[in-house]
């Protein structure tokens, strides 16, 4: 084909899809069922290379980049068996490294958050419980990980506190304790 018949085909298709957006919906959905990975390829990329995107200084922002393909996040679905997973996470094995192939694998996202925040344990973060009502500190938990284990949550419960989403769980506030004697 030339490149006017290319270009020419392009413009039908585009004015067809503007004509026919439930058509597209419908069409869409099916593809995004059929690649259940393009969203974990979108997302990354947005952390990576948007500075507008909520999470870019963590991500692009610290030099972090991203050397995949779509493709690249296929094979590794299926290659981690993402599909059998309750709620599959792409995870950078090396939390300084890039995206690219050889640094990524799908892990449930409950497992990736855990391991993110084990990760920051070993760095010497303990985390501390204060009364919400009077300010008063009640314990030094040792990890977010024993300190859910005690109280019977779900580390998301605890991190979503700590990273300032929610203020307060039970009546207690928690606070990230940093090595250097000041808490964060």
């Amino acid at each position: 084909m030339n490149r006017e018949i290319i270009i020419k085909h392009n413009k039908i298709k585009a004015a067809w899809r503007k004509a026919n957006p439930e058509k597209m919906a419908i069409y869409r959905e099916r593809w995004i069922k059929k690649n259940p990975w393009v969203g974990n390829y979108n997302h990354a990329k947005q952390r990576c290379c948007n500075p507008g995107s909520l999470g870019f200084d963590r991500y692009g922002g610290r030099g972090i980049k991203f050397l995949m393909t779509l493709k690249d996040f296929g094979h590794l679905w299926f290659r981690d068996k993402a599909f059998d997973m309750k709620c599959p996470s792409i995870d950078r094995i090396d939390n300084d490294g890039h995206y690219e192939l050889s640094n990524c694998q799908y892990i449930e996202r409950d497992e990736n958050s855990l391991k993110s925040n084990l990760g920051s344990t070993k760095r010497g973060v303990e985390v501390e419980q204060y009364s919400e009502n009077t300010g008063k500190f009640i314990k030094r938990w040792k990890s977010i990980k024993s300190l859910c284990d005690n109280l019977g949550v779900k580390h998301p419960t605890i991190t979503n506190r700590l990273n300032g989403k929610f203020k307060s769980f039970r009546g207690f506030v928690f606070k990230r304790k940093v090595d250097n004697g000041g808490v964060g």
